[in-house]
């Protein structure tokens, strides 16, 4: 006997009320997010795994830049928060000395820098126009 589509709705009603009553269907607040076309959806859920691009391959100087301003704050407060212990100091010092400015053009040497995209956005109209796009066309 076929299902009826009475008994789809049904079902359909009990199983986003028990996905509700379980919150799953509220993301939670600290969710990030990553945009991608189906192919590459496939191709993360097939290796479990999201691949990175090296920073010297990217063609925005903006990028890295900003990266590096935010990951040297981070470093910089970390050193006047927890840079009492010697061991701390040299080590957060050390780390500073890492971070190289960009120049004004893109790098195209190596790198051991690598980036991979997110949002704090769940639906953004631009990430979806930049990278839900199918390229394989």
């Amino acid at each position: 006997m076929p299902v009826t589509k009475e008994e789809i709705e049904e079902y359909k009603a009990f199983a986003k009320k028990v996905a509700t009553d379980f919150g799953c269907l509220e993301p939670p607040p600290d969710l990030i997010w990553h945009y991608t076309d189906g192919d590459g959806l496939l191709a993360i859920l097939k290796s479990g795994c999201l691949h990175a691009t090296q920073i010297a391959a990217l063609n925005d100087k903006n990028e890295t830049r900003f990266g590096s301003m935010l990951y040297r704050k981070a470093i910089e407060n970390l050193l006047e928060e927890r840079g009492s212990e010697p061991e701390e100091q040299s080590f957060l010092a050390y780390v500073l000395e890492q971070i190289v400015e960009e120049s004004d053009t893109a790098t195209h040497g190596a790198s051991n820098a690598y980036v991979s995209c997110f949002s704090g956005h769940r639906d953004e109209l631009t990430q979806w126009e930049r990278y839900g796009k199918n390229t394989s066309s």
